[in-house]
């Protein structure tokens, strides 16, 4: 039975379509007749597989980018200080601290703490 219609030959080999067949035949045997529709319909497969290719390889080089850069951004472990409260504290009051650094580093008593209780600070 023949195909009606315009005929293409099209080797499934043919390099840069994307579109390859292996099989133990005859290079002969592995020409098949495409119509120009379904000629171009493969060209455009192709052209698709490679185009998302290309979009992977781009997803893929800006991940590793973004991999290296938060790699150097990530914030530094917090330090801590212990404070002992003075007489006056209450739950809520605002203090400040001079850290080791010298940084002063302000802070509210929390809830339950008052005088003579030990408070970490964080900063």
């Amino acid at each position: 039975m023949t195909p009606t219609g315009p005929l293409v030959e099209f080797c499934l080999a043919r390099a840069g379509t994307g579109i390859e067949r292996r099989s133990p035949t005859p290079l002969a045997m592995q020409q098949q007749y495409m119509t120009q529709e379904q000629y171009a319909a493969a060209l455009q497969q192709a052209a698709l597989q490679q185009q998302l290719q290309q979009q992977q390889a781009q997803q893929q080089a800006q991940y590793a980018q973004y991999a290296q850069y938060a790699q150097y951004t990530q914030a530094p472990p917090a330090q801590t200080v212990t404070v002992t409260l003075p007489a006056d504290a209450f739950p809520g009051k605002t203090f400040q601290v001079q850290a080791p650094d010298g940084r002063l580093v302000s802070f509210q008593v929390p809830a339950g703490c008052g005088p003579g209780s030990a408070v970490q600070v964080s900063y």
